[in-house]
């Protein structure tokens, strides 16, 4: 999916990818606080001489995602008619609909429309043209997404060493691929080096944006969460007396409440500072004060953004994690309690994803997993079948985790015949037994959390 420029050499341009209509969003309107101690927009215009671009960061930032996919189809069709399909116009608004996507969790719409941009705008740009290293970055978070860390890194380091060539090491654009590059580095076991990019990146937004800035505050949750474990990583609950998390359940506690303060409760950011909230609560071990954290960043999240939303999933995920600590630890199982909330999460995610993505395949084995811990094999034969075929063409195929799935798989069958059930197709409510119910601030402020972590903003 790599751009290749290719002069003297013409040819047709493939059709771009149909549009897709997820189900409407809840008209919310972003609150005007009086005072704004934190201040700023999530998503600023990709042009602010243009008015369809100011107003589509405008419908952006009040969470208006049917409205903006409305407009970003406007303007492509409209520019695909007027100007045609070579041209940077087209193309830009081409991953304006890709980015959209990749925003709200439609990874395989994201998908398509990265590749068809990437296919026609690489006829007649320069590889290095600022609208090509975008589409780059976003193939990069592509294959970030499906697990596939190396070539994700490969693409993204290129990426950014051309942007900070062409843009300048503290243009927003290459900001936003040395964030994608630190996930990739977390994900790669890597956690010094994302530290050091993350903490590059909030130095300089510090510097382009002002450090009270709703960017800055979020970039500095982003090294929060890489800087601490997750709270399915400590299924003994070990991580409870770390001075480390410790100091961050203070931190977050107080830039959570200097958000609601400032930009609002119902902001992207500080819904996700509450939820980090909740999930360092569980590190800690006060579930029940987790419990209310996470029921309310899920419930606000889900009235603010829609149920839909991947900030609302990632909710769904911690409240699935937070059951889990109810029962027995046993790493990579999720028991019964937790259960409905990861069905929920599969029954979302694989369609909008897909089965080759890493994230994906992780909860058909977990899931499946907990199944079998219960004996519910038609269930369970249903989550290996998938992961079998998840695997399949990929560089997992004939790994450890592969063969694990196939022998699951077999026992799964060979069960089930022997049981002489009837199969049923869908995760819980099944025909033997599964459960498908749901279960049971400013600038010194950000400092001192950062150096509790034992992170600055020094470059």
């Amino acid at each position: 999916m790599s751009a290749q420029n290719t002069p003297g050499r013409r040819s047709v341009s493939p059709q771009p990818p149909a549009f897709f209509s997820p189900p409407s969003d809840p008209g919310y309107v972003s609150p005007e606080p009086a005072a704004q101690e934190i201040y700023g927009d999530i998503y600023l215009p990709t042009d602010p001489a243009d008015t369809r671009s100011v107003r589509e960061a405008e419908l952006r930032n009040a969470n208006k995602w049917e409205e903006v996919r409305q407009l970003e189809r406007q303007v492509f069709e409209e520019h695909q008619r007027t100007l045609g399909q070579e041209n940077a116009e087209t193309i830009s608004a081409a991953y304006e609909i890709a980015y959209t996507a990749n925003d709200t969790g439609h990874s395989l719409d994201c998908e398509r429309w990265t590749g068809w941009a990437l296919q026609v705008g690489s006829k007649f740009l320069n590889p290095k043209h600022p609208l090509i290293l975008k589409l780059n970055r976003l193939e990069g978070e592509i294959l970030t997404d499906k697990g596939d860390w190396e070539d994700a890194e490969n693409i993204l380091a290129n990426t950014l060493v051309n942007q900070q060539d062409a843009l300048g090491p503290n243009h927003l654009d290459t900001l936003t691929t040395e964030r994608a590059l630190g996930v990739v580095c977390h994900a790669l076991k890597r956690p010094e080096e994302a530290q050091n990019r993350l903490q590059h990146r909030l130095a300089a937004l510090s510097e382009v944006l002002g450090e009270n800035h709703v960017l800055v505050v979020s970039a500095v949750i982003d090294l929060v969460e890489i800087s601490t474990p997750s709270p399915d990583a400590d299924p003994y609950g070990l991580e409870k007396t770390n001075p480390k998390v410790i100091s961050a359940e203070v931190g977050i506690r107080n830039l959570y409440n200097k958000l609601r303060q400032s930009v609002g409760p119902t902001n992207r950011v500080t819904l996700r500072a509450l939820r980090n909230h909740g999930k360092l609560k569980i590190l800690l071990g006060d579930i029940t004060e987790a419990g209310d954290l996470l029921r309310r960043a899920k419930s606000q999240t889900e009235e603010t953004l829609g149920p839909d939303h991947p900030d609302t999933m990632a909710a769904v995920v911690a409240m699935a994690i937070l059951y889990a600590k109810t029962g027995t630890p046993r790493p990579g199982v999720f028991p019964a309690a937790s259960r409905p909330w990861m069905e929920l999460y599969l029954k979302w995610l694989e369609p909008r994803k897909g089965l080759k993505v890493a994230e994906v395949q992780n909860a058909l084995a977990m899931l499946g997993m907990s199944y079998v811990k219960d004996s519910l094999w038609l269930e369970a034969e249903m989550c290996f079948e998938k992961l079998v075929m998840a695997y399949q063409g990929t560089k997992k195929q004939g790994s450890t985790e592969a063969q694990q799935a196939s022998m699951w798989l077999e026992t799964c069958r060979m069960t089930t015949r022997t049981m002489g059930v009837a199969r049923n197709r869908g995760y819980g409510g099944g025909g033997n037994g599964g459960n498908g119910g749901r279960g049971g601030g400013g600038g010194g402020d950000l400092a001192n959390l950062l150096a509790t972590l034992g992170l600055g903003r020094n470059r």
